[in-house]
């Protein structure tokens, strides 16, 4: 938990560390909230480079190790690179899907949540797919280079969010053998 202040009316709040970081506003006068103690703010700064470096670390190793395995591999590894792209564009097609259907749903139910709830869903289902009508060879007509370009780029996408995640939690287990 971390403490805020208002610098106006010196009422305080605690909130979570993740949500700490975003700008509140004080409920009295609508004055932004300060850290209670200010040598909290390098620290996070410290946490968001190094999720930075992370989440850079990681896209670098997962362009490179696609573009490893299509190479050793030949075409094992073009079928990966493969069911990465259709990965790929599956997720990105169920993603703009999911924009009109979630869209059309939290309309209907008069319920926001259903919105992030429907794009997630379909971007999921859209990965799923478009992974099994890679493995099933719908990605045939494409060129080689066409596959290895989009599954070098699912990798370094991949490689990024497991990076940062791995981060995240890498500084999750530090504050706690901390605290």
């Amino acid at each position: 938990m971390v403490a805020l202040k208002c610098p106006k009316c010196g009422k305080s709040a605690e909130l979570p560390d993740g949500l700490a970081g975003g700008e509140h506003r004080c409920y009295s006068c609508n004055v932004y909230l300060q850290y209670a103690d200010p040598s909290l703010i390098p620290k996070q700064e410290k946490e968001f480079k190094d999720q930075a470096y992370a989440s850079i670390l990681g896209a670098m190793l997962g362009a490179c190790s696609i573009l490893s395995i299509e190479v050793v591999g030949d075409k094992v590894g073009l079928a990966i690179a493969a069911g990465l792209a259709g990965a790929l564009v599956g997720c990105l097609s169920g993603f703009i899907n999911g924009l009109f259907d979630g869209l059309g749903w939290s309309t209907f139910m008069w319920d926001g949540s259903w919105f992030t709830f429907i794009v997630k869903m379909n971007m999921i289902l859209g990965a799923i797919f478009g992974l099994l009508a890679a493995m099933f060879g719908e990605l045939n007509d494409w060129s080689r280079d066409g596959v290895l370009a989009l599954g070098v780029l699912a990798g370094f996408i991949l490689g990024g969010l497991l990076g940062a995640l791995f981060a995240r939690q890498k500084e999750r287990t530090k504050n706690r053998s901390v605290a």
